[in-house]
């Protein structure tokens, strides 16, 4: 009998898959995206996974479905160079978080979390001159940077990555990508690295059951042309003088220290003993949502908001602030959990 030969269109698709991809579950060369019934079709994810490469600068993706499987990946991807390239000990390679860090509740990450007291930054460019500071440690000792764009990135803070307001030579090591990558559609997550990284780990180490599915692909690709067709890299830009504007003289309201923002991304800092979670719970009767931590009001909006919804919300929250101490209780202001 003559050979069996996969098509072209299956070789390619193979070829970008080996090439672009990290990790995996060594499939054989049949690769689905939809299906009908009980029939099912070639997939989008390789092709998909070589434009993601070929947009940001890497030489691999792998896909995740949630941001703390991204930030799980990235330490998994970090400890493996480490033990395998840089040789250091499995019992003595670390992963350090930073900066009262966030990175997702799985335990590959939860011990991540930055215990230490809380520097005192006011400002964006002081933020910036420390992670920049980071950076160039972490390049003068061979360190792998790891930047965490799960929330920030996607355009959130004027630069589809946060990083790059470090400066234009700034080329972190490993970067995730979730939340808006997919505008809230649908899950998933991605992890960026190059070949000496993402090549060092194999078959099954790196897997995620419903990760790039067609539904996620789709998600993905739509929230990337949305971002560059309507300009929200700019229109982010615009939501933050805006909001600097409005805000200029909110510390002369009750409770506020300060108001700062980095495109959609909103901080009103409180004064020590403030009654944060009232506020928020009035400008929440009042239609507006925000989250309440011990010291801060904090907002993160939609790039595609208009400026008169934008003025709107801050009015309410301009009216709350200056009318908390008017009422003996807001319901909802309540917190039984502990921070």
């Amino acid at each position: 009998m003559e050979p069996l030969r996969l098509s072209e269109k299956t070789k390619e698709v193979d070829q970008q898959y080996h090439k672009y991809t990290a990790g995996g579950i060594c499939p054989l060369p049949a690769v689905l995206d939809r299906a009908e019934g009980s029939k099912m079709w070639h997939s989008t994810w390789a092709p998909f996974a070589e434009e993601l490469c070929k947009r940001f600068g890497y030489d691999k993706v792998a896909a995740m479905t949630s941001g703390s499987e991204a930030a799980d990946t990235a330490c998994k991807l970090a400890r493996r160079w480490g033990i395998q390239v840089k040789g250091i000990p499995a019992s003595e390679c670390l992963i350090l978080g930073v900066s009262d860090n966030y990175h997702g509740v799985t335990g590959g990450v939860w011990n991540l979390m930055d215990p230490h007291e809380k520097r005192s930054s006011k400002t964006f460019e002081e933020e910036i001159s420390y992670a920049r500071q980071v950076y160039d440690l972490c390049k003068k000792y061979n360190i792998l940077f790891i930047a965490d764009e799960v929330r920030m990135g996607a355009g959130k803070t004027g630069k589809f990555f946060s990083y790059e307001h470090l400066g234009p030579d700034v080329v972190p090591d490993i970067v995730t990508m979730g939340k808006s990558i997919t505008g809230g559609v649908y899950p998933a997550s991605y992890v960026l690295a190059n070949d000496n990284i993402a090549g060092q780990v194999g078959i099954l180490e790196i897997v995620s059951t419903f990760a790039f599915t067609p539904l996620g692909i789709a998600a993905s690709k739509a929230a990337l042309k949305v971002i560059d067709e309507e300009h929200l890299l700019e229109k982010a830009q615009a939501i933050e003088k805006h909001f600097m504007e409005e805000t200029a003289n909110w510390s002369s309201l009750p409770y506020v220290e300060y108001a700062t923002a980095r495109g959609g991304d909103f901080n009103i800092i409180l004064k020590p003993q403030s009654p944060g979670r009232k506020i928020c719970a009035l400008a929440m009767h009042r239609g507006v949502l925000t989250l309440s931590t011990p010291d801060r009001i904090r907002m993160s909006v939609a790039l595609t908001m208009s400026k008169s919804e934008l003025a709107t919300g801050l009015d309410i929250l301009k009216s709350s602030l200056k009318e908390v101490d008017n009422y003996t209780e807001v319901e909802g202001e309540e917190w039984n959990g502990r921070w």
